[in-house]
């Protein structure tokens, strides 16, 4: 197991021609487009104990040209909620800003929402949602604005459907790769509904894990982020109390739930490599389910806004506790702002 450790380390740490115990020669550009994929303006490392707590964001809707008073609350309120769950990382899972028609608007918005978490040093990242772009820069022109900021280590992908499709790595104590975090564009309207995930976004998923499966000589596992509900969410909803079907679920549904239209594979990708153990949406601003859906959680992160619509029952976050132990069945709750009785 060491020597194996061993060989993802050196094959993930140089640039230089090396194989995976078992998986024969690869070639130098295959090793860079896994070493570039991977690499991170802050490394992302497992804590002494094994421990790796992801804490999801979702749908602040953040305007400075709106209410001040609900501005800084917003701002309170992620501070709250940090202290509270003390992250290792931090994804703002869409709907992220609005009216951000300039570079000087959007980096007010942005600061309103990451000043706490930049003055911590904590890495976070974010994936847009169907309204990030309105009364906007497209997201396009918003990506490197957002890269600007010390602690963000978003990416993108350019050749993907999208903006900001990318995957991190969450590295143990030995330098070894233990687990990853996708984040993946969901895009914005389609066929007079929501948008989907594309099949080129799904054909890299595929390519890209069984690229690192094959360097690290086993299954990486970790979560996926985006924004829009896949239709199985819809479809886990309706089956939930048939436990051969889904295993287990928590939270509830206060809200339809607003998925595309659009049946894609991602799921059943998901299934077929084995690699992706929790989705995360938001798009839902007042649902706070998980679906164990045949093995695979699907979570619904609620939001933390008021210049949207919103339950203040339901505000929160929602944590992963990507635990070595535990990352088959990975930990997950919600952490709410307001006590629960």
């Amino acid at each position: 197991m060491k020597v194996k450790l061993l060989t993802c380390v050196l094959l993930l740490g140089c640039l230089s021609l090396l194989a995976c115990n078992g998986c024969g020669a690869k070639s130098e550009e295959q090793i860079l487009t896994v070493e570039q994929l991977l690499e991170s303006k802050h490394r992302l490392e497992y804590n002494e104990d094994g421990s790796f707590r992801v804490m999801t964001i979702s749908d602040t809707h953040m305007d400075v040209s709106s209410d001040k008073n609900e501005v800084q609350s917003i701002s309170n309120r992620i501070k709250t909620l940090v202290d509270r769950v003390n992250p290792n990382l931090i994804i703002f899972t869409g709907d992220n800003t609005i009216n951000s028609s300039t570079k000087n608007l959007l980096r007010k918005n942005i600061n309103a929402l990451v000043g706490y978490i930049e003055q911590k040093q904590i890495p976070w990242c974010h994936v847009y949602g169907n309204h990030d772009h309105e009364k906007a820069l497209s997201n396009e022109k918003q990506q490197p604005v957002w890269e600007e900021y010390q602690y963000c280590v978003s990416k993108d992908v350019s050749s993907l459907s999208g903006t900001g499709n990318y995957v991190l790595g969450v590295y143990n104590r030995d330098g070894s790769l233990g687990s990853l975090i996708w984040c993946l564009d969901s895009g914005t309207y389609a066929n007079g509904g929501y948008d989907y995930i594309k099949q080129d976004q799904i054909d890299w998923y595929k390519k890209t894990s069984l690229e690192i499966n094959n360097h690290c000589g086993g299954i990486v596992n970790g979560i996926m982020a985006f924004h829009i509900p896949l239709i199985e969410n819809r479809t886990a909803n309706e089956l939930k109390d048939f436990s051969q079907i889904v295993y287990e679920y928590t939270g509830s549904v206060n809200e339809k739930i607003c998925s595309s239209e659009t049946d894609t594979n991602l799921l059943e990708t998901i299934f077929e490599l084995q690699n992706v153990k929790a989705i995360v949406t938001g798009h839902d601003h007042v649902n706070d389910y998980m679906f164990n859906y045949q093995g695979v959680k699907l979570c619904s992160s609620p939001n933390v806004s008021r210049l949207t619509y919103f339950d203040e029952n339901i505000q929160g976050c929602r944590v992963f506790d990507l635990n070595l132990n535990t990352i088959d069945n990975l930990p997950t709750h919600v952490e709410y702002l307001k006590a629960r009785r």
